[in-house]
């Protein structure tokens, strides 16, 4: 064994994580061993496709060069001609927040040679210490960046609304191992799968539907007569997936806009390697113009709104509606109420009116 690296916990995230990814697929022509204490079996396997990784068991360990991450607790198992100790951290910044005590073992320790990761972690080290450490910074690759196509359904999860057929489609998007995320505005939670996530329903919830926020707005309803999420998407120029609903094509969905999903999902697949080769860009939709004001009564309106909109700073409960408010959140109350919420407790401020 010619150089082995130890580190007691290997996790399956986090920056010594994937300095250990990194250095032994960078070096893999190199003599490499890692040796662990616990590990997360997802990384145990990554780092084995290049290096060797080994559980330490008590039995005694034999190498050229030993280099230990953050401490050497199996030091006395190791018969090396060289032991090094490789610095993560900013040690300065740790004693003097109290996250490590200034005598710690790993300050006193003998090593023949000290690496850090940066100038930073060198010079922190040195002004803790009095020992010099030498500059080596992380290994790295460059891999091609990879795409989390980023899903929203909007509205009531129910079978008309397409809920199964949703549930089918993102699990065929799993099985085929392509990397999604769903966001979900509704009230009820029905899909299990870890990459979904439950949003507030909200109502400019539409205003979120555009191409900054999401690729894909899903519309799988096998009965509609009408779909503002759809129009409120479209008209933001998000493109869609959506099944042959009659009246989808009467407000303007086409090839352009929208990939289509048979109502039974045979052809998921299809609308799969479709939604992969779209470019990314916005689509053009112009919404159909309503008549209603040829058919309201005329005359104009006397009303006078007795609310006014607040915006909370912090999150509090409404004890008049007997609900929380979140940080951010816009609600309308009573000109009574904005005063004793925003100019006596401080809790929302006044949203101005556009």
């Amino acid at each position: 064994m010619k150089n082995l690296f130890y580190f007691s916990h290997l996790n399956v995230i986090g920056g010594t994580e994937q300095f250990f990814a990194y250095l032994v697929e960078k070096y893999k022509a190199k003599d490499i061993t890692i040796v662990y204490k616990t590990g997360d079996p997802k990384q145990i396997r990554r780092l084995k496709k290049w290096a060797p990784v080994v559980k330490f068991d008590g039995t005694r360990l034999t190498c050229e060069k030993a280099f230990f991450c953050y401490n050497a607790d199996i030091r006395t198992f190791v018969d090396a001609k060289e032991y090094n100790l490789i610095l993560h951290a900013d040690y300065k910044s740790m004693v003097e927040k109290g996250q490590i005590p200034s005598n710690a073992n790993i300050f006193s320790e003998p090593f023949d040679h000290y690496y850090g990761v940066s100038q930073l972690v060198c010079d922190s080290w040195e002004a803790i210490t009095g020992k010099e450490a030498e500059l080596v910074y992380n290994p790295f690759v460059q891999k091609p960046p990879k795409k989390i196509f980023k899903l929203v359904y909007c509205g009531r999860l129910t079978a008309e609304k397409g809920a199964d057929l949703t549930k089918k489609f993102i699990k065929r998007l799993a099985d085929r191992g392509i990397d999604f995320q769903l966001f979900v505005y509704s009230n009820v939670k029905v899909f299990g799968e870890k990459n979904v996530t439950y949003l507030d329903t909200r109502l400019d919830a539409g205003q979120f539907l555009n191409p900054d926020n999401f690729d894909y707005l899903i519309v799988f309803s096998d009965n509609e007569g009408y779909c503002y999420s759809l129009v409120q998407a479209l008209s933001n120029g998000l493109p869609c997936l959506v099944t042959p609903c009659p009246v989808f094509k009467e407000i303007g969905v086409n090839k352009e806009n929208s990939i289509m999903l048979d109502f039974k999902g045979s052809n998921v697949d299809d609308v799969i390697d479709k939604m992969l080769a779209r470019p990314k860009g916005e689509v053009k939709y112009t919404p159909k113009n309503d008549t209603w004001g040829k058919v309201l009564a005329p005359g104009k309106s006397t009303y006078k709104a007795h609310t006014v909109a607040i915006q909370a700073l912090q999150e509090y409960l409404d004890v008049e509606l007997n609900e929380t408010i979140k940080t951010g959140e816009i609600y309308d109350v009573t000109p009574e109420r904005a005063k004793r919420i925003v100019d006596e407790f401080g809790y929302a401020r006044y949203v101005e009116e556009t």
